[in-house]
């Protein structure tokens, strides 16, 4: 009886049959037209396989290592497959390049909207605040670099709403900061960067949005100039410079009639201590301030505070004379 012996069949191994695939798809990638097409169909395919991907960045990599748009082109498409950690790994890739070009803006913008991207897809209050620190540093790697400034106003106004959404006051400055300095006559852009300077009392950055504001105050009507009129005397307030806001304020005052101004131009040197200018500028106006009954009380406490009790005695008299008879 013959007897046929059956040799069991030799399967390779999973790792012999990665490395067949990588070196077949080395011979494709250069044989390729369009080598960046080829590998965009390779990995966005339903079935391609993590190790096998990763597998792929690493041959790329050796292939062509200086080749920033390619690299960049593939970190999208790892990010659209939700490969965040690989594409981590392009990102450094990308910023160790040493001529990334004009990729630069597009990778740093891209990392953001990653980050961002994992951001909501967590509800896991450490792994956000994780995130919003690596979101934070990104953001100002963005606006603190050159290409920012090439930014219309549409765009510029995303990362300032970007601020908003990293509930970062400094951030919201930051881009405020950089807005005004390309866009220094928008009455909108200083008066809110004024604002937020004297909120977080950066002292250079209240000086910068005085200067701007105070010209965009001439162009100034209704409620917006009154806004802006109240901020200026705070700013100038805010840097000590108390008389210059009394000085605008007689300014405004000569021009609108309004006793309120003349009368906070006075109590501004008041509180400031500078007493004999503000006994000076309340005696040169006294007639007008002693027209009305709440400007001529105003009157008689400044004279009571600075210790002139005789100015203070002929005022009171003159309010019981004028408005009590």
């Amino acid at each position: 009886m013959l007897y046929v012996i059956k040799k069991r069949p030799k399967v390779i191994s999973k790792w012999e049959l990665l490395a067949v695939i990588i070196m077949f798809g080395a011979v494709l990638y250069f044989l390729h037209p369009d080598k960046r097409t080829f590998f965009k169909e390779i990995l966005m395919s339903e079935s391609t396989n993590y190790d096998l991907t990763e597998a792929y960045l690493s041959n790329i990599l050796r292939l062509e290592p200086q080749n920033a748009e390619y690299i960049y082109e593939f970190t999208k498409i790892l990010i659209q497959k939700g490969k965040y950690d690989l594409a981590e790994t392009t990102f450094k890739a990308l910023q160790s390049l040493p001529n990334k070009g004009h990729i630069t803006k597009k990778a740093t913008i891209l990392q953001y909207e990653m980050l961002k991207r994992q951001y909501y897809m967590t509800d896991d209050p450490k792994i956000r605040a994780k995130l919003r620190k690596k979101m934070i540093a990104v953001f100002k790697k963005i606006v603190n670099a050159p290409f920012f400034f090439d930014f219309n106003l549409t765009k510029m106004n995303r990362w300032l709403n970007e601020a908003w959404f990293l509930q970062s006051a400094d951030l919201r400055l930051l881009v405020l900061t950089k807005m005004a300095a390309k866009y220094p006559n928008d009455a909108t852009i200083n008066e809110n960067m004024l604002q937020l300077a004297l909120m977080l009392h950066k002292r250079n950055l209240i000086e910068i949005g005085l200067k701007h504001l105070q010209r965009d105050l001439k162009n100034s009507k209704g409620e917006a100039f009154k806004r802006r009129l109240t901020l200026l005397i705070s700013g100038y307030q805010a840097v000590g410079k108390s008389q210059k806001a009394s000085t605008l304020l007689l300014q405004h005052y000569q021009r609108s009639g309004d006793l309120k101004e003349l009368v906070k131009a006075i109590e501004i040197l008041v509180w400031s201590k500078h007493y004999s200018q503000a006994v000076e500028l309340a005696r040169k106006y006294e007639t007008v301030l002693l027209k009305n009954r709440w400007s001529a009380e105003k009157l008689l406490d400044l004279y009571l505070q600075t210790g002139h009790v005789k100015d203070a005695r002929r005022i009171a008299l003159k309010i019981m004379k004028r408005f009590h008879q």
